[in-house]
């Protein structure tokens, strides 16, 4: 079977057996100036080259005063500043992140993560859910990808530029080595130069290595840019007929997915690489989080310098909290 077809045969199963359940967890906005939040809250964010990364804080800052709206900025060696404040907080310190939330005295916390780095967004949602708030998570889709700047950045080559290398995501600490049957969950997007890349390092055995693709994509055709940016690491490592789908742009049914994964295996050590969109990466993040001892994140650490979207699309609010403790 070729690639395309075995790839347009289990899209079929996806979309005939899957249900998605955003809709217990998760408000839509499609309409930027129709976006909502809850008054007297915390609303953490970032602003990165992406324009969609300051588009919601600029239409609710006016609209909700009660609410703290604090901008953060990730510097180098892991630390964070707080840009009203002119203060840094180290990411891997529990005290430290956890008195910068507990300072604004909220019980519901925003995290808007549309222009935040995952080394930021990790140990926020970490903290937070530690401290039992109301934890949401807001994203900003793009209205486009721009496939050409991902081709002239890394596509097909060994690893992309502009990466930082392997190594864990702050307080997701990295487990050990001694069981070499863990399963590899790779979440893809369009860059197969980091599948492979992390195929390399990693190293695991060919037959535990399961693909997730997004599926639908926020084009139609982005399933098929993935498919076929990954396609040589896919070949290379025998899964092209185990992929796994999950909706792009739902961090819901991303986590959901790895939770089945993650009883299919019986509980064992599993190592996901969230490598395709932001929401995937939130929910890897997410059910690291809840597994703990169990679930790896790994990843290759990009740092974005040039915008890989155009525009903006929906606005999604996704109850975390909510998602994590009845799942």
């Amino acid at each position: 079977m070729s690639l395309r077809s075995s790839w347009t045969c289990s899209r079929i199963t996806y979309l005939t057996t899957m249900i998605n359940k955003d809709y217990l967890y998760v408000r839509r906005y499609e309409d930027c100036t129709k976006f909502e939040i809850l008054d007297n809250s915390l609303y953490l964010y970032c602003v990165d080259v992406e324009d969609r990364s300051k588009m919601c804080v600029s239409h609710l800052s006016s609209k909700y005063p009660n609410t703290d709206f604090v901008e953060l900025e990730y510097i180098q060696e892991d630390e964070v500043r707080v840009i009203e404040l002119n203060e840094t907080f180290k990411l891997k310190s529990d005290v430290e992140i956890m008195g910068l939330i507990e300072r604004y005295e909220k019980n519901r916390v925003y995290l808007e993560v549309s222009g935040m780095s995952n080394r930021l967004s990790a140990p926020l949602l970490k903290r937070a859910l530690k401290l039992n708030k109301e934890v949401h998570v807001i994203y900003a889709e793009p209205d486009a990808y721009d496939p050409d700047v991902f081709r002239q950045n890394g596509l097909f080559e060994n690893h992309p530029k502009q990466y930082d290398g392997i190594k864990p995501l702050p307080s997701l600490a990295a487990m050990s080595d001694d069981d070499d049957r863990f399963l590899f969950v790779a979440l893809l997007g369009f860059e197969g130069g980091r599948f492979a890349y992390l195929l390399d390092n990693v190293q695991p055995m060919d037959d535990r290595v399961l693909p997730v693709l997004g599926v639908p994509g926020y084009r139609m055709e982005y399933p098929f840019v993935s498919f076929w940016g990954n396609q040589s690491a896919l070949l290379r490592s025998n899964a092209k007929d185990k992929i796994r789908y999950a909706a792009a742009n739902s961090i819901v049914d991303a986590y959901l997915l790895l939770k089945r994964l993650f009883e299919d295996n019986h509980g064992r050590r599993m190592m996901i690489a969230p490598i395709g969109t932001k929401p995937h990466c939130i929910a890897a993040i997410l059910f690291a989080i809840k597994q703990d001892k169990n679930v790896e994140v790994v990843y290759d650490n990009p740092i974005h310098t040039v915008k890989l979207t155009k525009g903006l699309g929906a606005i999604t609010d996704s109850d975390v909290s909510k998602l994590i403790n009845e799942n």
